[in-house]
């Protein structure tokens, strides 16, 4: 085999100098849209934990946000990243202390070099940054079901049958079922690999935007417009890992709930203002208000419709930033 000193190729490491390997073999499959392959190199025994950190980087932080260093991806085709790999004596049936706890050993008492099979999978959709690097709007997961709801309403005042607006037509009884729909989205969104020092800060966070709305329109949601977007809950877990720097402070994981009321009504949309919606979108913020007859000259005629409900001056929601969940 070619001395170590003339091997060609290398992987740069978390720190320290970069580590020098040989390629073997490669192999892999295509699919109608996915894809796998295999590389096989070789290294020194004595680099195992440092290439193993080189191939799946940690993420780093800064006081607002996580970027996630992207895991080695297979040469000259980004599309393909590693998902794990093996490690065997590159010399069949020779010990190995890669982790050299056999301090008092003799010389070649183990194998020098480690076989190496890294196995690549299809990179997720927006994980293709060609700096290698992404926030955290890349690692999210996101989906959705589409769900809603049947409100029980009083009739009210003007409701005529058959779509006829005569006074022969109009609708006087007071237990005539109606049945208004109100279509929802509910959002799950998984964010795995939180740094435990960044969760620290993020936690808060969390904690302060339960139940309420958001401000602004949010991308992770096929942007979603204001007020649309209500936070309902999370769940955290505490992920294991092999890193031996990361064992007293491990990674967290967080699965977020958010529901989507933001659905076009043919039925007038109020505002705060007192005027009818432009674009007849109706939010967590709008209830239905059943409608009423006029009575006398005192009491106008109100057409049912979805509208906002003010209770002592305040919205049914607190409002906030949703985004800055994952920015900080």
């Amino acid at each position: 085999m070619t001395p170590y000193a003339q091997w060609r190729l290398e992987i740069e490491p978390e720190e320290g100098d970069n580590i020098k390997y040989k390629l073997v073999n490669s192999s892999g499959n295509f699919g109608v849209t996915n894809a796998t392959a295999q590389e096989i190199i070789i290294i020194r025994a004595t680099d195992l934990l440092d290439f193993a950190k080189a191939i799946f980087p940690k993420p780093t932080t800064d006081t607002s946000s996580i970027y996630y260093i992207t895991t080695r991806r297979f040469p000259g085709f980004d599309t393909l990243v590693a998902k794990d790999f093996t490690w065997r004596a590159f010399t069949e049936g020779r010990p190995i202390d890669p982790f050299e706890e056999d301090e008092d050993a003799c010389d070649n008492t183990y194998e020098e070099y480690l076989e190496i099979t890294i196995q690549y999978e299809t990179a997720p959709q927006n994980d293709g940054d060609p700096d290698m690097i992404s926030n955290v709007l890349s690692k999210l997961t996101v989906s959705s079901n589409a769900s809603g709801e049947f409100l029980v309403s009083p009739i009210g005042g003007g409701a005529y049958w058959d779509d006829a607006t005569n006074e022969e037509n109009r609708v006087t009884r007071d237990d005539i079922p109606n049945s208004v729909k109100q279509t929802l989205v509910d959002w799950d969104v998984h964010w795995p690999q939180i740094p435990y020092k960044f969760y620290n800060g993020l936690d808060a966070r969390l904690r302060a935007a339960l139940g309420k709305i958001n401000t602004t329109v949010m991308p992770i949601f096929r942007d979603a417009p204001v007020n649309t977007i209500l936070f309902t809950g999370f769940n955290r877990t505490d992920e294991t890992t092999w890193r031996n720097d990361l064992w007293a402070e491990p990674y967290i994981s967080l699965d977020l709930k958010f529901t989507e009321k933001g659905f076009f009504s043919t039925s007038p949309v109020g505002t705060t203002s007192g005027v009818t919606s432009p674009t007849n979108t109706v939010t967590h913020q709008h209830i239905w208000r059943p409608g009423s007859d006029a009575i006398g000259t005192t009491k106008k005629e109100v057409v049912a419709g979805w509208h906002i409900l003010l209770l002592k001056g305040n919205k049914l929601y607190p409002e906030t930033d949703l985004n800055k969940l994952f920015s900080g």
